[in-house]
C-alpha cells in the first residue's frame, strides 16, 4: 500500500518512541500520521493549571514531539 497513509498510535504516554514509529514513514519522510493525545493534552490533570499553563503546555508538547520525530526522521539512512 505505497499510497496509504498509516494512522500511528501509541506515542509519548504510551510508551512509544520517535524511533519506534520510524519504520511507518517511506523514504520522504510521509506516509503516517502520528498520534500522541495523552502525551499532548492530558496536561489538564495537573492541579491548578491555568488555562494559559494549559495551552502552553500543549504548544510545548506538540512541538517537542515534531522535533523529535523530525530528528529521528533526518538521522535515517535513505
Amino acid at each position: 500500500m505505497p499510497n496509504s497513509i498509516i494512522l500511528v498510535p501509541g506515542y509519548g504516554a504510551q510508551g512509544g518512541r520517535a524511533e519506534h514509529v520510524l519504520p511507518n514513514f517511506d523514504e520522504n519522510g510521509l506516509g503516517a500520521v502520528v498520534s500522541s493525545s495523552r502525551g499532548i493534552t492530558y496536561t489538564y490533570r495537573e492541579p491548578g493549571i491555568s488555562e494559559q499553563g494549559y495551552k502552553q503546555s500543549v504548544r510545548d508538547n506538540t512541538y517537542e514531539m515534531i522535533d523529535e520525530l523530525a530528528k529521528v526522521l533526518a538521522g535515517r539512512s535513505i
